[in-house]
């Protein structure tokens, strides 16, 4: 197990898409409350190819440690109330490896 010193948010890299695709795709990563079957492989690939998920409606960042690596995700996306108030839902994952650490 590691211990991080600091963590920041940066853009998601190429580099971390293999990570990010086991954040939201393996059992073991997600829990027996989290998973709901293999649903659309590769779509995380062409949604970070597209815009690199950052839009003006939502994104995610990666959190990273010491040494660069992903230890997980920050994301984001506008909720309509109605017209007038939109509100924002923002979640954090991080890899089981990397939970509690503080």
């Amino acid at each position: 197990m590691s211990h991080h010193d600091h963590v920041r948010l940066r853009p998601v890299a190429e580099k971390d898409l293999d990570l990010l695709e086991r954040l939201h795709e393996d059992p073991a990563e997600l829990g027996e409350l989290g998973f709901f079957g293999h649903r659309n492989p590769g779509r995380l690939r062409r949604q970070w190819a597209e815009h690199g998920f950052l839009s003006n409606q939502g994104g995610r960042l990666t959190i990273a440690g010491d040494d660069d690596r992903f230890v997980g995700e920050v994301q984001w996306h506008e909720v309509l109330q109605d017209p007038a108030s939109p509100c924002w839902n923002i979640g954090v994952s991080l890899l089981t490896s990397e939970r509690g650490h503080g």
